[in-house]
């Protein structure tokens, strides 16, 4: 499942993808099953790091996008 959202911060997601890790775990995954999550975002909350240093299986990747226009006619 992916998911998107704008801006990244502590309230909204990290407490959010905690609550879809347990529903996985409790409804899909195997008993041992470890089951993991993964917030990207174009950048960082400051409290979202705190948060997520108290977790151990989530993890925050941030992500850039460039592009380049030619002209072709």
């Amino acid at each position: 499942m992916i998911k998107t959202k704008k801006p990244v911060t502590l309230d909204k997601n990290s407490g959010q993808i905690l609550i879809y890790m347990a529903w996985i775990k409790e409804n899909e995954a195997a008993p041992e099953e470890e089951v993991k999550g993964l917030i990207i975002a174009q950048e960082q909350d400051e409290k979202l790091k705190y948060s997520l240093k108290a977790t151990k299986n989530i993890e925050f990747m941030t992500y850039s996008v460039s592009f380049k226009l030619n002209k072709t006619i």
